[in-house]
């Protein structure tokens, strides 16, 4: 009988996150971002092919928007300048954010430790390179 077991608790070689609803409610927050996003990368691979421009155009028509709007215009503007590449890399990146995001939501659903260590590296990481960003963008405006 080892020390934990003499004091009344048990020995687990396959430690858990705490049942905790704010952690389900993380779990089932990352895996609906994490779907969407796929959602969203698989959309953008279905554009390669085809007139962007058209596809703006469609939605424009169908959602029954002015098409001398000053946003459309920029939105057609912005459209016209993407090409393959950049879809490529857009749908690339969406994938392992979507990846990702489903990973970490599963280990959290299963309240694994892997789980939780990955929403935490995952999110600090990430909020570390944001603010870096904005840092810069809010210094690059002061001085200019």
């Amino acid at each position: 009988m080892n020390i934990a077991e003499h004091l009344g608790g048990s020995v687990s070689t396959h430690r858990k996150v705490p049942n905790d609803r704010g952690v389900k409610a993380i779990a089932i927050f990352k895996l609906v971002k994490g779907t969407l996003l796929l959602a969203l990368a698989t959309g953008a691979l279905a554009l390669l092919h085809s007139d962007l421009t058209n596809v703006v155009m469609q939605w424009v028509d169908a959602l029954q928007v002015d098409p001398d709007n000053k946003y459309v215009q920029r939105l057609l503007e912005t459209v016209m300048s993407v090409d393959e590449r950049k879809i490529k890399t857009l749908s690339a990146g969406t994938f392992l954010f979507a990846g990702l995001f489903l990973t970490e939501g599963i280990g959290l659903l299963l309240q694994k430790k892997w789980g939780a260590y990955l929403t935490i590296i995952a999110t600090a990481h990430l909020y570390r390179s944001k603010s870096s960003s904005l840092q810069k963008s809010l210094v690059s405006r002061k001085w200019s």
